[in-house]
Formats: structure tokens, sequence, C-alpha cells
């Protein structure tokens, strides 16, 4: 139900109105440039850190993830109501809001993954994924590899009352989503950026470089 408003844009305007956009973006900064500092600064740990190491932990603004190289071939993660995850260069299967914000609770997410092939989201998933900030900032940094990231509605770089932000540093890589991804901002700023790579990109529609 929109009770007490009339119509839908009568509720988007009146949370619009009630936003700090400018504390909003300073925040993302920040966020921003922690999360580059600590990626370089972690890719210096990676031959150092032993095998099949992990720590996990819940905290009041979601879950704290941190592995290690591990000896299974290919690691599923969900990723929901994640605040922080970094991974040491598995090959990842991601699930759910990886990197992306997915409650009230939940206003900052952070993905820094350090290599390896992964698969980010489903397009069957409904649930945002891959640098999405809704009503608060999402962020993933992918090093290198080959990675594959699938998305429903809010994916891979969008921002809806938030910012959200994916960055792929290298990798030959393929991004697919229906809707409002791969750059798409609505009162809010969405960023897909790729370094290099042979890359394909492939959405329905809303996407690709798109503000509304």
């Amino acid at each position: 139900t929109l009770f007490p408003y009339t119509t839908l844009s009568d509720l988007i305007d009146d949370i619009a109105e009630s936003i700090d956009f400018s504390s909003l973006h300073y925040s993302a900064l920040k966020v921003a440039s922690a999360t580059e500092n600590a990626e370089l600064k972690l890719q210096k740990l990676k031959g150092k850190m032993p095998h099949d190491f992990r720590l996990e932990f819940e905290t009041p603004f979601g879950t704290v993830a941190i592995f290690s190289k591990t000896t299974q071939k290919q690691f599923i993660y969900n990723a929901d109501n994640s605040l922080l995850i970094i991974d040491f260069g598995n090959d990842n299967v991601y699930t759910g809001s990886a990197g992306a914000t997915s409650s009230l609770l939940n206003p900052v997410s952070v993905l820094i993954d350090l290599g390896g092939n992964d698969q980010y989201g489903s397009e069957d998933e409904p649930a945002p994924t891959t640098g999405v900030g809704l009503l608060g900032v999402g962020l993933v940094i992918d090093s290198k590899g080959n990675d594959m990231y699938n998305g429903s509605i809010y994916a891979q770089g969008a921002g809806l009352f938030g910012v959200g932000v994916l960055y792929d540093r290298e990798g030959n890589d393929k991004y697919k989503s229906s809707l409002s991804s791969q750059g798409c901002g609505y009162f809010g700023i969405g960023l897909c950026f790729d370094g290099t790579g042979d890359d394909e990109y492939y959405i329905h529609g809303s996407g690709q470089g798109l503000g509304g």
C-alpha cells in the first residue's frame, strides 16, 4: 500500500527530500578510498596467508568474512547482509547480495576479491548484487580473473537513493543483467568500471550509463 501517498511518484519525491545527499556522497568517497587502499595492501599478504583460513563474525551492520585460498575447486558463499567480504583468490560463486546493501540495517557492503575466476549473482535471483547501493553504499573490487557477473534488477554498479560501484581491474569478463544495472543511478550514483580485458556486456534495458 502507498498510504498516505496517492501515487508512487509522491512517495519517491518524499524520500528524495528527506535524504542528505551531501553526507551520502561524502560517505561513499570515504568507503571507496578505504577499500582501494585496503585492496592494495591486502595484495601484499596473498602469499603469506595460510591455506584454508576462514574468519567470519556478525556485527550490528552485517557479516564480516575473510577467506584465504582453499583446497576446494569452487567456493560457494551466500553474501546476504554482508558488511565486508575479503577473498584471497579462490574461484568463488557468490550468491545473494554480494557487495550490495540489502536492508536498512546493512547500510554499507564491501567486497574485495583478490583473484580467481568468480561468478556473481544469478539471473533468477531478485536480490541486488555486485556493487549496489540501495539507501546506502555498495562497492565491489575484483582484482583479477575471468569473471561472470549475473543479475536481474539492480546489479553491477547501481544506486537507488545510494551509491553503487563495481570495479573489475582485469580479466576477460562477462556482464549480464535484466534491468537497472551496469552503471545506473536513480536519485543516486551507479558506476561500472572495467580496467582491461576482452569483455562482454548484455542488458535488457535501463543501464550501461543511465541516470533517472
